[in-house]
């Protein structure tokens, strides 16, 4: 997701009740932890990516002739 999407959904979402601060702390908290298991996913691919990369670099060399 883009950060243009990411910005599209909050546009969309319904106005926040600003006159009622822990329900608006309560969405902030829980946007920040959404935000936060994104960046923890996209990391942790990202990570698992470049040790599928190194292992299988070292496996060819094992293996070659």
């Amino acid at each position: 997701m883009s950060s243009n999407d990411e910005n599209k959904n909050l546009s969309l979402a319904p106005p926040s009740g600003l006159g009622n601060p822990s329900k608006l702390t309560k969405e902030i908290e829980q946007e920040a932890a959404n935000w936060f298991m994104r960046f923890m996913e996209k990391d942790l691919e990202k990570r698992t990516r470049s040790v599928k990369a190194r292992v299988m670099k070292m496996l060819t060399k094992i293996h070659s002739p």
